[in-house]
């Protein structure tokens, strides 16, 4: 885990509030993507959760009944530049 660097209540699912803490910004990687995001750290917790940001940073989607995850605009990352 990286330098703590706050402490706050976040909003879990369900509307659950749970007391946690920030740490510096991890980068998450997938094939020809990435993302950086601050980690939250709950307590009691050993599982990582990927929220919606890095997800959205990264163009993915989520397919459930797949068990899939795909780019948004397929699986190849395209950067235009203009």
């Amino acid at each position: 885990m990286g330098e703590v660097h706050t402490e706050r209540e976040a909003a879990l699912a369900g509307g659950i509030k749970a007391p946690c803490r920030t740490t510096e910004f991890a980068v998450v990687r997938r094939k020809d993507r990435e993302a950086a995001c601050e980690a939250v750290v709950l307590p009691g917790e050993t599982e990582i959760l990927l929220g919606a940001y890095p997800f959205e940073g990264m163009d993915l989607v989520v397919h459930p009944q797949r068990r899939e995850v795909t780019g948004a605009r397929g699986d190849t990352m395209r950067i235009v530049v203009k």
